[in-house]
């Protein structure tokens, strides 16, 4: 991980204690599991928006059920090898915050 976050980017936890990040803006903020780059917690100004299950579990290497998964290669289970995980392998891998090159799109 980068020591030099973007301005409104901050390591933090998941409720499991699992490394994430927390991203603040103007119109609310995001908690994003570095586990499958999953996608937590939005909250705006009337609170959370983002659905996950009550009774979620934050293991090592599981997704959360509900927020905004990763979802990579395939969509639900595996077309031909059912002992493959449903949504693919990229939701259950640990991700990084990349360095951004360039500067933002305009358009």
């Amino acid at each position: 991980m980068h020591d030099s976050l973007p301005n409104g980017v901050t390591h933090t936890q998941d409720p499991g204690g699992r490394p994430a990040l927390r991203l603040d803006g103007p119109g609310g903020s995001a908690l994003v599991a570095l586990c499958g780059a999953q996608v937590l917690s939005y909250r705006d100004a009337g609170g959370d928006v983002l659905w996950t299950a009550s009774k979620s579990e934050y293991s090592k290497g599981k997704p959360v059920r509900g927020g905004v998964p990763l979802v990579f290669p395939w969509f639900g289970d595996h077309p031909t090898d059912k002992k493959l995980p449903a949504h693919g392998f990229a939701r259950s891998l640990d991700w990084q915050l990349a360095e951004r090159v360039g500067s933002p799109s305009s358009a």
